[in-house]
């Protein structure tokens, strides 16, 4: 390989599109500085005038958005709410099915033709 070219190599980052702080690689209690230090860093890093790499374009666009929703006071807090309301709901354990739809008699299926039977046995007791 010659000396002077640089291959591209893939830019990663942490966290899915959905998270915000993932996309920065900022904690969720940190400061507005740190999350501006932090965007700067990776702005410079993934400016597509600055840079070749693969994704590096993409990458650029995800952290602007990060960007704009954590620098933006009302944004910030609205979206750390939506966030903590998904991770409660993802908490909370299902109730457990219905005690007497768990056996096989009280299945309501079953229940109806004991039901029905019962009243054509019902029936043709009173047509004798």
């Amino acid at each position: 390989m010659p000396t002077g070219t640089r291959t591209p190599r893939p830019i990663y980052i942490s966290g899915s599109e959905s998270d915000c702080y993932g996309i920065l690689g900022v904690d969720t209690l940190a400061d507005d500085e740190a999350v501006k230090k932090q965007y700067k860093k990776l702005a410079l890093l993934l400016h597509p005038d600055k840079t070749r790499l693969n994704g590096a374009e993409g990458a650029f666009k995800l952290v602007l958005d990060a960007w704009s929703l954590l620098s933006d006071k009302a944004k910030r807090v609205s979206y750390d709410h939506q966030k903590r309301k998904k991770k409660e709901k993802k908490s909370e354990p299902e109730p457990p099915p219905a005690a007497a739809a768990a056996t096989r008699e009280d299945h309501p299926k079953r229940r109806f033709k004991k039901t029905e039977k019962r009243a054509r046995q019902e029936e043709a007791g009173k047509a004798k």
